[in-house]
């Protein structure tokens, strides 16, 4: 029951936000001069709207996939977020990385996801099939280890195209190893 009304008061902090950005950033830029009644109705309008969408995608997911909810969105956060734990990384452990390198890592990344995604994405209701079939060089792996695999494609391919750039100039305090070093200082 705990877990219930955890979720519930999750849900409801959302769709306040999403009132709070749909009328305060959007209604009334486009009718500024309205009473804060008719904002509030505007307000609650934007949650039941939003909340209806919400239902609608959690019971597309349901009928559509067999992952569940959690293995798509997780599915979703592995290509939308692909690489940015890597840019990081780079950026903490290497004096060497640059703008042209990650920039490089970033572009191979995206072309390793698309691959990744078209590869082991069957579409479809009746009979599913994959967006692009190669056969035996189809991404075979978990589609949560696209994640993974991104991140170490941004580190390695970046790193590897930052050497043939010029090093860039850093301020001491920004690698980890700076940090570890002036940490026991």
């Amino acid at each position: 029951m705990d877990l219930i009304s955890a979720a519930i008061c999750s849900l409801s902090a959302d769709l306040n936000s999403l009132a709070a950005v749909g009328v305060e950033d959007y209604y009334k830029k486009l009718r500024p001069h309205k009473t804060d009644k008719q904002y509030l109705y505007i307000s609650k309008s934007f949650v039941v709207i939003s909340g209806l969408i919400s239902i609608f995608i959690g019971a597309l997911y349901l009928f559509t996939g067999n992952e569940g909810v959690l293995g798509i969105i997780f599915t979703i956060y592995a290509i939308f977020s692909g690489g940015i734990v890597g840019i990081f990384l780079l950026g903490l452990f290497s004096a060497r990385a640059n703008r042209q390198g990650v920039n490089a890592g970033i572009v191979v990344c995206i072309i390793f996801t698309a691959y990744a995604l078209l590869t082991s994405t069957p579409v479809g209701l009746t009979d599913p099939q994959l967006l692009l079939d190669l056969g035996t060089y189809n991404f075979s792996h978990h589609k949560l280890m696209l994640g993974v695999y991104s991140h170490l494609i941004v580190i390695g391919v970046g790193y590897i195209a930052s050497l043939f750039f010029a090093k860039p100039v850093l301020e001491n305090n920004l690698l980890y190893s700076s940090w570890k070093r002036n940490r026991y200082l």
